[in-house]
């Protein structure tokens, strides 16, 4: 069966024409960089068969995360690279059971879930997870964003 849209992209966006399959010369020396890049933040963070022997607290070491930053987050890493600089793990630990009872509040209390729901909906029409009405991804976003209006009441 042939889908009426092609789906050749790695961030889901729905495109009518098919995407070049050949890679430009520039293209295939800038993932290259890319590849060794991964390498290091891999190390950096740990994960590598060869980690780092210092501490993220190490002066040095932040030094050198600063430079890596700056340079740019390798995608495919970018996740679990935020997640250490931000301290996720710890915070998670915190703020336990938080993003529920921000949840039921927004499902008894919000006034802005009638506008989020509206919004959810227009956004991103074109991407795979979200172009249908009440799919498993829109319902995802539309809780995090009403969780996150009670949450944060300014925005």
């Amino acid at each position: 069966m042939r889908l009426p849209f092609e789906l050749n992209e790695s961030y889901g966006f729905i495109h009518d024409k098919r995407l070049p399959r050949k890679r430009e010369p520039h293209e295939s020396k800038a993932l290259e960089i890319e590849m060794g890049r991964v390498k290091k933040w891999l190390k950096l963070l740990g994960l590598s068969s060869q980690p780092t022997k210092r501490s993220w607290d190490d002066k040095a070491v932040q030094v050198k995360v600063r430079k890596r930053v700056f340079k740019g987050i390798p995608e495919k890493i970018r996740g679990k690279v935020w997640c250490k600089l931000l301290n996720l793990e710890q915070v998670m630990k915190a703020e336990e059971g938080k993003y529920k009872k921000m949840l039921e509040l927004a499902r008894n209390w919000s006034t802005e879930a009638r506008q989020i729901d509206k919004d959810v909906n227009r956004q991103f029409r074109d991407h795979i997870f979200y172009r249908e009405r009440y799919s498993d991804m829109q319902r995802s976003l539309f809780n995090v964003l009403v969780a996150y209006s009670m949450y944060n009441s300014e925005v």
